[in-house]
This record gives C-alpha cells, structure tokens and sequence, in this order.
C-alpha cells in the first residue's frame, strides 16, 4: 500500500501600519506661539518683579546719607524721652530730616517686592510727638512702651530694649497665642476676618512689640505684644483719616491725618510678662491685660531705618533695622499657650478668701499652762 499525504500549511501574517498623522498646520503653528507667550509673560512678571526690587534698593542706597544723617541725629536722646537733649533747634533738625525721607518715598510701596524694606527686626531709637513744635512728652507714657516708658517708668524699670517687628510668615508659622485678637473691633474699622493658624495657605503679616528692661536695673523682664496684621483698602483709610481728623480736632492738635497705602491695622492679643533671662523667661511668664489694637502707618522704609506714625495722633516713629539676636526674644515667649494672669489672680484671692473664712470659722481652743514648779504643801 502507498499512502500519500500531502499536507500544505499556507500562513500569511501581514501587519499593516497605519501611517502616522500629521499635526494639523494651525496646531504645529500654535505650540511653539503657545511656549513663547508663556515664557514671554513668566520673563516680563520676572523683569517687573526684579525691576520692582532694584527700584527700591536703589531707592533705598540714593537716601542711605540722609538715614544715617536722620540716625545720627536722633542718638543719644533716651529713644526722644530725654528733653535736655532735644532742644528746638535739634527738634528741627530731627522733624526736616524726617519730612525729607517721607516726601522723597512718597507714592512708594514698602511691603512689595521680593524683599519689602518695611518689613523685618527694628529697634525704636526714637519716638516724638506730631510736630516739632510741641514739647517733649512721655511724661505718663509713651506711644512706643507704654507706661514702661513714662517717666516713673523710665526710673524703676532701665530700658534695656525697645523692638517694634513688621514680619511675613506662612500662615501656619503664626503663633497661636497672636490669634486671640481677631474678630475685635475698635469701633472704627470692622473686624478682619480670622486667619487660620494651620492648614493655611500663602503668607500673613505679624506685628511683634517688645520692650526689655530690668528692675532698678537688677531684675530682667520682657514684655510682648504680638498680633496679627493686615493692610487696609481705600475706603478703611478714608474712615481712619476722618476719625483721626475728628480726634485731633477734639485735642487741638494739628490737623495731619494723612495716611499712606503702606498702613497697618494690627490686633494685638494681651500683653506676656516673662520675669528673668532667656532661660528662666519661658517659666515665668503670665498674660495681663487687655486686648489692644492700632493703626500703623510707615510713610518710609529703606536699607537703614523704617519711619513709622500714628495714624490717629500723628506720633513719629524712628526704627533702626537691626540683626542683634536679642530682637528674637519674644519668640519662645508666644509659641504656645501662655498662663492667664487674670485667673491667677481670681485663684490666688480664692485661696486667701477661704484661708481667711476658715481662721474666722475654726475657733482655737486654749491650752492649759502647766505650774514648772508645784508645790502642793507651800508651808
């Protein structure tokens, strides 16, 4: 037998690619239009932003003779307590100068920029009235210090410091304890809306005052007021410039309410008092007294120096920028929460009260007195 097989496998695989398309024209011409207008407006916001920046550092480096000269002027006269070192004529000399630096930055922004000049550690050297003219006050206190600088003030506590701060930090870096403030209300401005301490994005304003001093120069004490700041639109400083208009005119003082888009509204959470040095201070540290708030104007800033004014009595301000590491001691003092004075005090005299009702209460019984010789048979 024969047997045939014939078997015939036939595979044909064929793969067809399909051909690649083609970018549309407008889309090929719209990509690269695309990058550039992008890069084009990143480098225009970039050439704006560094021009913005060498602008006010060669603004600020132009008057760096007339900071010097105002600094100058200024030292030695007890931060402008001491009136046997300001006579008129010094008075003038101090007011011209200040008048110069606010009339050459005028119409300038101090907290923009990469690296805003109002912004930072200063130290107040000097603290005046509205104008020269008037006499030297800081009799009861002072407008940088409170009673700590009146003159009794000035006596028992020595002045070892005097720092007002105007700092930016991310939100979530803002101690807690300069939160308690917001939402008050000074019957002027309406309250600013609460800025959250954590899971907050961007950046806030904090305003730190701090006076260092020792009593009869022996007992160091720090004193802080912190708070959170903002800026006020158009219509908040037309209301501050008329109520400080209808102030002056209540006080006779001269009529200067004018404020600057670089004002400040900042509301401060009660003042820490922390007895002793920088180790001790954390320990002893108590809140007392109330919440404040304030209106801050700074009419200039550069490399040496920030002007500072009330914007409701017309105070001058003189504020050296400083790097001493002592312009950090508030820090550790508001980080977390700090003991109430107040319900110390309540507990202290809850305690004294019930000593007191208890030595009323409690009646003591006498002791018999023992004879140290008896004699039963005398004769």
């Amino acid at each position: 037998r024969t047997r045939t097989r014939t078997r015939t496998r036939t595979r044909t695989r064929t793969r067809t690619r399909a051909p690649a398309r083609k970018p549309r024209p407008e889309r090929q011409a719209l990509k690269p239009q695309s990058t550039m207008w992008r890069a084009g407006l990143a480098a225009a916001a970039l050439a704006l932003s560094l021009g913005h920046a060498a602008a006010l550092s060669t603004f600020a480096n132009k008057l760096g003779g007339d900071q010097t000269r105002l600094l100058n002027l200024v030292a030695d006269t007890d931060r402008g307590a001491d009136a046997s070192a300001l006579p008129p004529e010094k008075r003038e000399g101090i007011y011209s100068a200040y008048d110069g630096l606010v009339d050459a930055g005028a119409g300038n922004s101090f907290l923009d920029g990469p690296e805003p000049p109002a912004l930072g550690n200063f130290e107040v050297v000097f603290v005046g009235p509205a104008t020269a003219a008037q006499a030297v006050g800081q009799t009861k206190a002072s407008p940088a210090g409170g009673r700590w600088r009146g003159k009794f003030g000035r006596f028992v506590f020595r002045t070892r410091g005097l720092y007002q701060h105007v700092l930016k930090m991310p939100r979530e870096h803002v101690p807690r304890y300069a939160l308690q403030a917001q939402g008050r209300t000074d019957g002027i401005l309406p309250p600013a809306a609460p800025t959250p301490a954590t899971n907050g994005t961007g950046d806030a304003l904090l305003a730190v005052n701090m006076i260092r001093a020792a009593l009869f120069g022996v007992v160091p004490f720090t004193v802080v007021l912190c708070g959170v700041a903002r800026r006020l639109a158009k219509a908040e400083r037309d209301t501050v410039e008329s109520a400080a208009l209808a102030r002056q005119a209540e006080a006779a003082a001269p009529a200067n309410a004018t404020v600057t888009p670089n004002v400040l509204r900042v509301d401060f959470a009660p003042p820490v008092l922390a007895l002793g040095g920088r180790r001790l201070s954390k320990f002893l540290r108590l809140s007392l007294g109330p919440f404040t708030d304030v209106v801050l104007d700074t009419p200039f800033a550069g490399s040496e120096l920030r002007l500072g004014r009330g914007s409701y009595s017309g105070a001058r301000f003189v504020l050296k920028r400083t790097d001493d590491p002592k312009a950090e001691a508030w820090k550790p003092l508001v980080q977390d929460s700090v003991p109430s004075g107040k319900r110390l005090g309540k507990g202290i005299m809850t305690v004294a009260a019930a000593r007191a009702i208890a030595a009323v209460l409690v009646i003591p019984t006498p002791t018999p007195t023992l004879n140290p010789n008896p004699n039963p048979n005398p004769n």
